[in-house]
């Protein structure tokens, strides 16, 4: 059984989120989600998410192509490939608080773990999302 991970803040849920899980489950008999905890997301992101961890959370338990949904503090993959034994990575698009192909492969080197990127994903970013509502609110 092959058990993937994917993460990112998933905030602001949208087309581009879905689409992300429905392809990474495609590929996997199981699929975790980290989700970034608010102040992982600020470092990271140097942004808060709108939408409070817990709600975040409960969006993703509630998404079939999810089979586990965590809350991640830290994200030193080798360590959360240790507590959850995924065999196939699937990397952040657009800075989405997921590691990128590179990072993943550096933290992963030499733990048998395949990065696996999904192409043609939609368009549809958090990022553009954010975007919108703060031209919204200055208008």
């Amino acid at each position: 059984m092959t058990n993937g991970y994917t993460a990112g803040v998933f905030d602001l849920f949208h087309g581009g989120d879905l689409d992300l899980l429905r392809k990474a489950r495609a590929q996997c008999a199981r699929l975790t989600v980290g989700v970034l905890t608010d102040e992982l997301a600020q470092t990271i992101l140097g942004t808060r998410p709108f939408m409070p961890l817990n709600e975040r959370l409960e969006i993703l338990r509630n998404v079939r192509f999810v089979d586990k949904v965590i809350s991640v503090t830290d994200p030193d993959l080798a360590r959360l490939r240790a507590e959850f034994a995924f065999d196939v990575i699937f990397p952040g698009i657009s800075r989405n608080g997921a590691p990128t192909e590179a990072e993943a492969a550096r933290q992963l080197a030499g733990l048998d773990v395949r990065i696996a990127a999904l192409p043609d994903l939609k368009d549809t970013r958090s990022v553009m999302v954010r975007s919108a509502l703060d031209r919204a609110r200055v208008a």
